[in-house]
C-alpha cells in the first residue's frame, strides 16, 4: 500500500481485489489514454479524489506513479480451492489442469471483454462442490460467482491468468483450425 496525501492506495496483488485489479489493468492498457491522464485515473479508480491532483507538481506526481509501481514481482501458488459464503469452491485435486469445456467458455470471455474476464475465469475454474456439472455452468451461476470472486485478493488469479494464458496462446499456436 502507498500513501497519496491522506489517501491509501493498494498497489499490490494481495492487496487489490479481482475486480480492481481488472480496471487496473484496463486503463493500463488503454492506449487511448495519454501518460498523465493513464496515471491519474489509476489512481482515482483506487479511491484518490482527482481534485488532489488540481496543485500538485510533476516530481511529486512521479513519486507515487514510482512508488505505485515499485512493486517485487513473486511466485504465487495455484489454489486448490477457496470458502466463501460457507461454500466451498474446487479448482481441482493434486494438480491444475485446464478442461477445454472450461477453456472455450474463458476464451469466449476474453474475446468479447479482453479487460474483464479475470474474475469470470475464476467462475469457471473453480467449481461449487455441492453442484453437479450443468449446475456448474449455468450462466446465471457463472454471473453470480464472478461477483463473489470479484471480491478475492488479485493474488488468487495470477498464477490462473498466467496459466490460462499461455492454454490458450499455445492453442493456438502453428493450428489456425483451433
Amino acid at each position: 500500500m502507498i500513501k497519496i496525501k491522506d489517501y491509501d492506495v493498494k498497489n499490490t496483488v494481495e492487496e487489490l481485489t479481482v475486480s480492481e485489479f481488472e480496471k487496473v489493468a484496463a486503463i493500463q492498457q488503454d492506449m487511448g489514454l495519454d501518460h498523465f491522464e493513464k496515471q491519474m485515473s489509476v489512481f482515482t479508480t483506487l479511491g484518490v479524489p482527482e481534485d488532489i491532483f488540481d496543485d500538485m507538481e510533476i516530481r511529486e506526481f512521479k513519486g507515487y506513479v514510482k512508488a505505485f509501481n515499485d512493486v517485487q514481482p513473486k511466485e504465487y501458488e495455484f489454489l486448490a480451492e477457496v470458502e466463501i459464503e460457507g461454500f466451498v469452491y474446487k479448482a481441482f485435486d493434486e494438480e491444475f489442469k485446464t478442461s477445454v469445456r472450461d477453456l472455450k467458455h474463458i476464451e469466449s470471455k476474453v474475446k468479447s471483454s479482453p479487460t474483464s474476464y479475470m474474475a469470470f475465469m475464476l467462475a469457471v475454474i473453480f467449481k461449487r462442490t455441492d453442484l453437479t456439472k450443468a449446475e456448474h455452468y449455468d450462466n446465471a451461476h457463472l454471473k453470480h460467482k464472478t461477483e463473489l470472486f470479484g471480491k478475492l485478493p488479485a493474488a488468487i488469479a495470477v498464477p490462473y491468468v498466467t496459466h490460462i494464458g499461455n492454454e490458450l496462446a499455445n492453442a493456438m499456436e502453428g493450428d489456425e483450425n483451433v
